[in-house]
């Protein structure tokens, strides 16, 4: 049996107080292991590292960012069976049906890398003279992450959307998390 704990700033740590949930093998009811539950302090923390490390992100070159898409994409391809082996335990898939979500799981990191190769602006015709009028893309910040919890063996989801506060400022953030049933 193992424990998976939250990696936040780049450290593997337990939940602020603690609470963990069971990993149910849902094809054979076996407890694989257990994972902490962020809590609010944990995803508040969270979410200020996510900011302050986009800040550094969003300089990097957008073939940079492509690049390191591709080498996310690489890992996971060699490490395609131990995932989709995971996958199977934890959420009763075949393994087959398991192995095909991480390969395309890779595929769309390809797909992606691929695109900031082609992360063009455009010019747009203005409707007054001496106006020039540019669209530029840009990284906007951290968004979005959907997570679905198992909790006494069904799951229950949540939708973690991490939202600006205010226009005027990049580092105020804060999540919305609804629990959708």
């Amino acid at each position: 049996m193992f424990t998976l704990q939250l990696l936040i700033n780049g450290k593997w740590r337990n939940s602020s107080n603690g609470e963990t949930a069971r990993i149910v093998n849902p094809a054979t009811e076996q407890v694989e292991g257990e994972f902490h539950v962020a809590q609010d302090q944990d995803l508040d923390e969270a979410a200020e590292v996510a900011v302050a490390g986009f800040e550094k992100w969003r300089r990097v070159s957008a073939l940079a960012r492509g690049a390191v898409l591709r080498k996310s994409a690489q890992l996971m391809r060699e490490r395609a069976a131990s995932i989709a082996e995971s996958i199977t335990r934890e959420n009763g898939k075949t393994l087959q049906e398991a192995t095909m979500e991480v390969t395309s799981a890779a595929d769309y990191l390809d797909w992606f890398a691929e695109e900031s190769r082609r992360a063009f602006g455009r010019i747009i015709p203005a409707r007054a003279p001496g106006v020039r009028q540019m669209v530029t893309k840009e990284p906007i910040g951290p968004v979005l992450a959907l997570d679905s919890v198992r909790k006494a063996g069904r799951y229950k989801p949540h939708l973690v959307v991490l939202v600006r506060r205010s226009e005027s400022s990049a580092t105020e953030w804060g999540f919305v998390d609804r629990r959708i049933h």
